[in-house]
Order: C-alpha cells, then structure tokens, then sequence
C-alpha cells in the first residue's frame, strides 16, 4: 500500500509539474507567437539542455544505482556535486570560448547574435543549480521524500512562472529563461535544506583519496549512461540547428508549439498503461515466458486500437487544439495556419510513436539494451540524413523526418522482438489497417484544410464543445470495445 501510494504522489506531482511547464508555452504563445525571437530561444536552450541530461540527468541516475548496489558510500555524494559544479564551469568556458563558431552554425545576425548571447548567459548559469537539481531528485527518492519532492518541485514550478508573469513586460523573451532560473535555484535550495550533504569533503584532499575509486566508478559508468542520451538529443541539436539556419523565421516556434502538443498523448500514455505494462512484463518475464508472451499479445492489441483511435482523433481535431490552446494575443490566425501543418504531420506520428514506447519496454524486460539503443541510433543517422539532404527542397523537413522515422524505429524493434520471442505483431492484418488509418488521416488534413476558414470564424465555445463531443465518442469507442473484448478485465486485474 505504501508503494502504491508513493507511485501516486509521484505520476501526480509529475503530471502537475508538465502542467506548469506546458502554461509556460502558452504564456510563450500569448506574448511572443509565432516569431524569430522564440526561435533564438529554441536555439539558445539546444546545448544547455543536452549538458544537463548528460551530466546531471545520467550522473544522478549512476550514482543512485551504485548507492542502492552498495558499491559506494553515501558521503561521496557531496563530492561528486563538487566535482560537477566544476565540470559545469568547464562547460560555460568553453561554450563562450566557441561562441563565434556557433553563431557562424547557426548563421545569426549581428542583432541575433547579441540576443542569443543574453538568452545564453542566463541559460548556461541555470546549469550549475539544474545539475544539483538532477542529482539531488533520485537520492530524494533513495531517501523515501516522495512527498517532499512533490511540493517543493509544485511550488518551485508556480514560482517559476510567477516569475515569469511579472518579468515578460519588462524583459521580454528573457523572462522565460530568467524564470527557468528562478525555478531551479529554488528547488536546488529546498533539495540541499533537505538532504543535508557534506560539502565541506571538497576541501578536505585526504578524503578525497579515500573515496577516489568511487568516484572514478560513477564517472565512468556515467560515461556509459550517457552515450544513449546524447544521441537521443543529436536529432534536436540537428532540427534546431538546421531550421534557424535554413528555414523562414518563426519555424522553430510552431515546430515547437506543436511538438508540445504532439508529446501530450504521449505523456498520458507512458505515466498509465505504458508503465503498469512495463512492471507487469518485467514480472511476467521472470516468472513464465508463456505468461509473458500471453500478456503482451493482448496489451499490444489493446494499445495498438488505442494508439491508431488516438492517432485519429488528434489529426482530425488538430485545428481545435491549436485555436482553444494557443490562438491570444500574439498567437494570430497565421500563427495557426503555420503550426497546423506541422502538428498534422506529428499526428500522423502518433500510433507508431506510442507502439515504439511498448516495442521498447518489452526489450528492456528482455533485457535486449544493446537492441533498443540499435533502434534510437539509427533511427536518429535516418532523421539526420534526411534532413542535410532535404531541407532545401521540402520545407517542412523537420516534422516529416521525425514521423517517417518513427515509422522505422517501430517496424525495427517489433521485427527485433520477433526474432526474440517468435511473437509475429505486424501481421498483414495488422500493417493493412495501418495503411487504411494513413489514409483515413489523409482524408482528414484534407478536411480540416478545406474548413479552416469555417474554424477560424466559429466562436471558441463551439470549437470546444465540438472537441468535447468527439473527443468522448472516440473514448467511449474505445471503452465499449477493451470492455466487450475482454481488456478492461486484464488492466483491473493487473
């Protein structure tokens, strides 16, 4: 029961902290829009963002695991912060001492220069708390302060965007990075108060001799850790990269707009069923391969009606969320236009994105690492590839290579756990109602192209209620069906 009631307090604070993070993008929308600044911004948060997971996101990560193994002492912990602090202001030399070569990647103007310069600044000191943050958060869960973490990190985020309210007259689109900072150095505050480390241990060498070999340990198993995260973010690095360089101003802010849209469905996904499947495999593939293999056919089927009905509806109503969620202030009707396309070829991505999560996990349970990371590899060269060679000749590149190789990623991994197990999921049944779903959800982008207009002109509360309306006959589709099929059984019962 306790477990249970941790899991909760933690997917609740989770999805409420994704909740203030995504009031953050729709305050972007109402003040920025569609616009060249939000695009530096994009830009300006590529490399911090990477250095934070690859260090702090995998550093935490290793140091937990070897904590819980018994392989290191606890005190190495205040150490290894210390140590990362200087590895973070290696970072920042470094990143300033090659800042003309990437404003010469990124082909800034001088004026953009000037802007991404600022935009940097603020983001590359955000390093230093964001890499305690990202330590501190798996030894809070280490420590049992579930509950700890889910107000502090609530708090900080409604602070954050506090922040946020009140500096975007004044500083304008530095606002959102100053409150990222805020957020940060508040949780980084409330984590230390917590955890009382010993920091003191960098200023005493001979202690640092004692536990060298500890922490030689966690930086070389971080090293191993990070290697998938960096070649996850190679794919951002290159959109980001070749969109401000070769795309028209504003790409980057309605690709971004409509990634946080697309990412959505995603989340619920992997914060419901996608980690309850997980556990459950995890247990079934210890306990019984029958079992196993038994599970995980049903739940494929389950997801994969869910995931091709979801895909559906998202496209169709595609219009409706971007005019409910983002259509104010400097969000216009242009600004929809540009952001609709993108999220229709994101959409079309659903299904496939969310069946590559299951594929994915069912390798891990299997513990089939070095296949997964296979998958996210070449997946990632394909997307690269496609954009060097297309993004002069097909503008909207960025979105297309993100579906199409998602498309590959899952046909990868399912091929993978076939060999594996000998389950066949892409039956021709199977891939014949995929091919009709790709054309239903063409039929759709047509549709919402050709009543744009009549979206544009409805007034907001019949766009909602319209949503509203099919959003529920898609759900209620899907109830009656994992009812009479015997699937809402096996959730309950698992």
């Amino acid at each position: 029961m306790s477990q249970l009631k941790d899991s909760a307090i933690l997917v609740l604070s989770n999805l409420a902290n994704k909740f203030f993070r995504f009031s953050r993008q729709l305050i972007l929308a109402f003040f920025l829009g569609v616009s060249g600044e939000v695009d530096l911004l994009l830009v300006a948060q590529i490399l911090p963002t990477i250095f934070l997971s690859i260090v702090g996101g995998a550093g935490g990560e290793t140091l937990v695991t070897l904590i819980k193994n018994d392989k290191v002492d606890l005190r190495v912990a205040g150490l290894f912060m210390a140590f990362l602090q200087l590895v973070s202001l290696l970072f920042l030399a470094t990143f300033f001492g090659l800042f003309h070569f990437l404003t010469d990647i990124f082909a800034l103007e001088p004026g953009q220069s000037r802007q991404y310069a600022e935009l940097s600044w603020i983001l590359l000191f955000n390093v230093f708390p964001g890499v305690i943050v990202s330590v501190a958060t798996p030894l809070l869960y280490l420590n049992k302060n579930y509950k700890y973490y889910a107000i502090t990190t609530i708090v900080s985020e409604v602070v954050g965007l506090g922040a946020i309210f009140l500096l975007v007259p004044l500083k304008g689109i530095l606002a959102f990075p100053l409150g990222t900072l805020v957020t940060s150095l508040l949780n980084m505050f409330l984590f230390l108060g917590r955890l009382q480390l010993d920091f003191k241990i960098f200023l005493r060498p001979g202690e640092w001799r004692e536990l060298g070999g500890q922490l030689k340990s966690i930086f070389t198993r971080m090293g191993i850790v990070s290697g998938q995260t960096l070649v996850n973010y190679l794919g951002t690095f290159w959109d980001r990269s070749f969109g401000v360089r070769f795309l028209h101003e504003g790409y980057l802010s309605a690709l971004n707009y409509a990634t946080t849209l697309f990412e959505l469905p995603n989340l619920v996904y992997n914060k419901s069923i996608g980690t309850t499947t997980y556990i459950n495999q995890l247990k079934y593939s210890q306990d019984s391969k029958s079992k196993f293999e038994d599970y995980s056919r049903k739940i494929f089927k389950l997801t994969a009606v869910t995931a091709m009905v979801g895909q559906l509806l998202f496209v169709v109503l595609a219009p409706a969320f971007i005019i409910i969620l983002y259509r104010r202030g400097k969000f216009d009707n242009d600004s929809v236009a540009g952001t609709l396309v993108i999220l229709e070829i994101l959409a079309m991505g659903l299904a496939p994105t969310v069946l590559l999560l299951f594929g994915s996990r069912m390798l891990y349970a299997l513990q089939s690492f070095k296949q997964v990371f296979g998958a996210v590899f070449f997946r990632i060269l394909i997307k690269i590839s496609l954009i060097t060679t297309l993004i002069s000749v097909v503008p909207n590149i960025l979105p297309i290579s993100t579906t199409l190789t998602a498309y590959f990623a899952f046909i990868y991994v399912f091929v993978v756990v076939a060999r594996i197990t000998g389950i066949r999921f892409l039956s021709p049944g199977f891939l014949l109602a995929f091919a009709a779903l790709l054309l239903l959800n063409l039929l759709a982008v047509f549709l919402n192209s050709h009543y744009f207009e009549y979206y544009l002109d409805a007034p907001i509360a019949l766009i909602v209620i319209f949503a509203a309306l099919v959003a529920l006959l898609g759900g209620l589709g899907l109830w009656i069906f994992a009812s009479k099929s015997g699937f809402l059984a096996i959730l309950k019962k698992n």
